[in-house]
């Protein structure tokens, strides 16, 4: 079963990344300033988990602010901040400089998707254009939808899920939704670590 997750989940990561990883293509604009709520719930059928959380996200299309029960992290265009919170509230930052993927991989609102897309539900009030992706396996099947707004490019949707017919049910499913988003310009103040 263990094997059969390693090789699910291999190929889930290989179609995400080819998928979502064309430079230049797809409707998201680079620019873009919000403050939005995402959800996001983690499935596995395997092991019968369910995990959740919630993400508040303030960008301006370069740099970004994502704050959790967990933790904050601040990307100020230059230098990763992270502060983990303890039980108590309290935790002090650490910062490095970064580049390429340490700066786009928590970005998870910011894909640039090639590929035909469709007219999709509203979500959090916004309207989107909506892209399903599916690849078929021996082993089983990858399967991806994103909703992305279509007037700002920004994913207000996607659920992603691996399921493995060797063991006939859904080994990994993670869903973000977008609650709520607010297109404004931001404080540069937003972006620090006195915010």
């Amino acid at each position: 079963m263990f094997l059969t997750h390693i090789r699910c989940a291999g190929a889930y990561f290989l179609l995400i990344s080819v998928v979502i990883g064309f430079s230049g293509c797809g409707d998201s604009k680079d620019n873009v300033s919000f403050i939005g709520k995402w959800k996001q719930v983690s499935e596995s059928e395997v092991t019968g988990s369910k995990d959740e959380y919630v993400y508040t996200v303030m960008s301006d299309g370069m740099r970004y602010r994502i704050q959790t029960e967990r933790y904050v992290r601040i990307y100020d265009g230059s230098q990763m901040h992270t502060k983990y919170i303890k039980s108590d509230g309290s935790g002090e930052f650490s910062s490095k400089m970064v580049t390429g993927a340490r700066v786009t991989d928590p970005k998870f609102w910011y894909k640039k998707i090639r590929g035909k897309s469709k007219a999709g539900e509203q979500i959090a009030g916004r309207e989107t254009k909506v892209y399903g992706l599916m690849m078929n396996r021996p082993d089983g099947e990858v399967t991806a939808k994103y909703w992305i707004d279509a007037e700002t490019g920004v994913l207000l949707k996607s659920i992603e899920s691996v399921y493995s017919k060797q063991v006939s049910m859904v080994v990994t499913e993670t869903t973000y939704q977008c609650q709520e988003i607010e297109y404004t310009d931001l404080d540069d103040k937003v972006f620090t670590t006195e915010y």
